[in-house]
């Protein structure tokens, strides 16, 4: 796993569209960007990312999960690093699983 780490939600941006990762791991409370409007941009930049949201705010992983541009998994804050990177993973492998299910054979 090669990782990427971002001051700032405009950083996060630029780096996921040069980069285009598996999985984007972000934070609700970034410098300079909301949550919200960082993911509808990531969304842009790469639309096919896995994007797991780390929050410790269950009110505001509520309110994400009913955005038309939500996440595609929370962690909470706090995990062993073991544990954070098995989350990651699995909603990762989910994430292709459902698109690869949206693609209809040839």
């Amino acid at each position: 796993i090669e990782v990427f780490e971002a001051p700032d939600a405009a950083t996060a941006i630029a780096t996921v569209g040069s980069v285009a990762p598996h999985a984007v791991l972000l934070d609700n409370w970034m410098p300079g960007q909301d949550g919200l409007d960082a993911l509808e941009a990531l969304r842009q930049a790469a639309p096919g990312v896995t994007v797991i949201m780390h929050t410790v705010d269950e009110e505001h992983a509520t309110l994400l999960e009913a955005h038309p541009a939500g996440p595609d998994a929370f962690v909470e804050k706090g995990l062993p690093p073991a544990q954070l990177r098995a989350r990651v993973m699995a909603a990762v492998r989910r994430h292709k699983e459902g698109r690869e299910k949206e693609i209809p054979d040839k």
